[in-house]
């Protein structure tokens, strides 16, 4: 599916705001001016505003999508609604200037919108100024997502420019290698250091201006053309201001602009942020020691008696796949196994199973569980839906947990992790009463269904990276699971093609090859890969059978995946268990709440700067202890852990409930 950025208008009025009346009126005026040249500089809050003219521009969401997935708090601003007031941007009640943001995101470069055929920009002259006039005095940094260079309020340190629709003409662009002297700027290659460098970032689907940076403005080009265009740049003002401006669309699909918006908002914020990125890649192959359904290429149906347990080769074979991928290849994947207890009976005669085999899947799972980590699918996938009572799911689990600690032995097993049948009993409240007092505090639900809710009550959708606690036993975690169109019941390349052909002939108009299959599917996850998004993804243990002796369905899409990141990105994919996915997403439920609340008095992370290194100080009025990720800052103590990724150090700071202070030294100068 394309997904394209619409053309926007490239000229506007320099109009007054038509709704300047409306105030905002959410906070009391400053007893001093906060942007008075005299006002010191006493903090900044670690927020990110962004501003939109009218909420519909085609690149809004892509921006928040980055800063959600990343966690890194942020206020919308549509700025056609309200005036951009002096107390929005700061205050000095007491007497030193408290800015309330760290950076500004535009969503356009003029904030131009479409008012019934006239074309306004939602800020005034007064606005703007009045922006420019904060970012100077407490060294904000601006970038404008999708800017029409050459025009007002600004030129953005770009000439007039040329119109490109990429949708018929990709644009092939490039990182730049070195930057001007003096500017202070790093390379394009710097600043986006996570991609690599030498690979071309083609843009498609997307309008983009195409216009040669500005000889008289002191610029730092990013990204260019062949011909010598900037679609990316910095611009430096003689008031120390920054911008940096992107002329080509965007929208949360496209690969141009995920791969780029990390790269701003970590110039925005100096590299310094509430939150954290990590690249995860987590495939849970349900069914493991059961048999499943198998696709007859024949009938074109699953419902012939074809049936497919994976054999111990299979297994083997695919532990040899991981420990080769992950020896060879950047990251290191984990395999996440949700098992059923009773195929170790070995109850399944023969005439059902496909092909027809003894039972030497449990000694060779027996023999080498450690590689993958493994969870609770129940001990004989019994649907949990009503009517089955808390008795029989407890008894499923109790087996079940039996078998994995006495008979398979199985390695980095979790207990209170679970795969329900069929993603089945979150609606049951007797079920869901049995996994509670089992163990269990983490489930999957359905991202295709409900937003992954458990039932169809209307409910917002949850947050990117976040779970969703169950109403019915609120100690349960359901963790939002993503299906794939690998689908359950095929084990070969020819069964998946088959079905493949069968369902989505109509919507490609052909048939697509095993390598097409591959292409499309794997752009998908890769899109995953590239947002940052911690949920897991299903599978079923045919994909893990080893068709060809060597290969299997389930390796060639994960290394089509990560073979296409890799190939761009220089970050490692890694794997996290359902346990320590839940907990991620527990975690930032709590600081989404806390930075967020319904009511009462929120969390706040204020820097104050200094000019050879700043400190950092957390206060959390609410009643529940936070955990902070700063990334950043480099601060080991018995309330904070340290972490490395992608170069960059994150120190995760427990800020204790009910008016907690932590005080984080060492972070950069500003």
């Amino acid at each position: 599916m394309k997904h394209r950025s619409h053309r926007r208008p490239r000229l506007f009025a320099r109009t007054a705001l038509a709704t300047a009346a409306i105030l905002w009126t959410g906070l009391a005026c400053s007893q001093v001016d906060c942007l008075a040249a005299g006002t010191p500089v006493g903090s900044i809050d670690m927020k990110l505003l962004v501003v939109s003219a009218n909420g519909n521009e085609a690149v809004l969401p892509a921006i928040q999508s980055t800063l959600e997935y990343i966690g890194i708090p942020y206020d919308l601003m549509i700025a056609k609604d309200r005036l951009l007031t002096t107390d929005m941007l700061c205050d000095a009640n007491d007497g030193l200037g408290r800015a309330r943001y760290q950076g500004v995101l535009l969503a356009t470069g003029s904030l131009g919108f479409d008012d019934n055929g006239s074309y306004l920009s939602a800020f005034t002259d007064e606005e703007w100024n009045r922006l420019w006039q904060y970012e100077a005095k407490y060294g904000i940094r601006q970038a404008t997502l999708y800017t029409y260079p050459g025009g007002w309020p600004d030129n953005y340190g770009l000439m007039q420019p040329s119109a490109l629709d990429t949708t018929s003409s990709p644009l092939s662009t490039q990182l730049t290698s070195t930057s001007p002297a003096g500017n202070g700027d790093p390379s394009g290659a710097a600043l986006f250091s996570y991609l690599k460098p030498a690979v071309p970032l083609v843009i498609r689907n997307a309008y983009t201006y195409l216009a040669k940076p500005d000889p008289n403005a002191r610029v730092t080009p990013l990204l260019t053309d062949a011909a010598g265009n900037a679609i990316a740049l910095i611009k430096n003002y003689a008031d120390g201001r920054k911008n940096l401006a992107v002329t080509a669309d965007g929208n949360p699909h496209l690969m141009h602009t995920l791969s780029l918006g990390y790269g701003i908002v970590n110039w925005v914020t100096k590299g310094l942020y509430v939150g954290k990125r990590r690249v995860l890649l987590s495939a849970q192959p349900d069914d493991v020691m059961m048999a499943d359904d198998i696709w007859d290429v024949n009938a074109l149906s699953d419902a012939t008696g074809l049936t497919y347990r994976i054999t111990g080769k299979d297994y083997e074979s695919f532990v040899r796949w991981q420990n080769n991928r992950n020896a060879t290849k950047p990251g290191n994947i984990v395999i996440d196994i949700p098992f059923n207890g009773s195929g170790t009976a070995a109850n399944f005669p023969k005439a059902e199973l496909y092909p027809a085999t003894t039972d030497d899947l449990t000694p060779a799972i027996k023999k080498n569980s450690a590689p993958f980590n493994w969870m609770s699918h129940t001990y004989t996938h019994l649907n949990l839906d009503s009517p089955v009572t808390y008795s029989q799911t407890l008894a499923e689990l109790r087996e079940n947990h039996w078998v994995a600690i006495n008979v398979v032995k199985l390695a980095n097993y979790y207990k209170d992790s679970l795969i329900t049948p069929d993603v089945s009993g979150l609606n049951n409240p007797e079920a869901l009463r049995a996994m509670s007092d089992f163990g269990i505090r983490y489930v999957v639900s359905d991202t295709s269904k409900n937003c992954g809710h458990r039932d169809a009550t209307p409910r917002p959708c949850p947050k990117p990276n976040t779970g969703i606690y169950n109403d019915l036993q609120p100690n349960i975690l359901m963790v939002p699971r993503y299906p794939a169109n690998l689908f359950y019941n095929v084990c070969t390349p020819r069964e998946w093609v088959s079905e493949y052909n069968h369902i989505y002939r109509g919507y490609w108009g052909r048939d697509l090859s095993y390598q097409e299959i591959l292409d499309k599917e794997s752009d998908i996850w890769l899109q995953y890969l590239m947002r940052y998004d911690i949920r897991p993804v299903m599978f079923h243990q045919p994909n893990m059978c080893a068709y060809d002796g060597t290969r299997s369905l389930l390796g060639d899409l994960i290394d089509a995946t990560t073979d296409k990141f890799n190939a761009t990105f220089n970050l490692p994919v890694q794997s996290r268990s359902l346990r320590q996915i839940g907990n991620l997403m527990a975690d930032r439920m709590v600081l989404n709440a806390a930075f967020a609340p319904a009511s009462g008095a929120p969390a706040t992370a204020r820097l104050l700067p200094g000019a050879s290194s700043s400190s950092l100080v957390l206060t959390n009025p609410t009643a529940q202890a936070v955990k902070v990720p700063l990334t950043g800052v480099n601060w080991a103590s018995t309330s904070s852990v340290v972490e490395t990724y992608g170069g960059q150090t994150t120190s995760n700071v427990t800020v204790p409930p009910n008016g907690g202070v932590v005080t984080v030294p060492g972070a950069p100068a500003w």
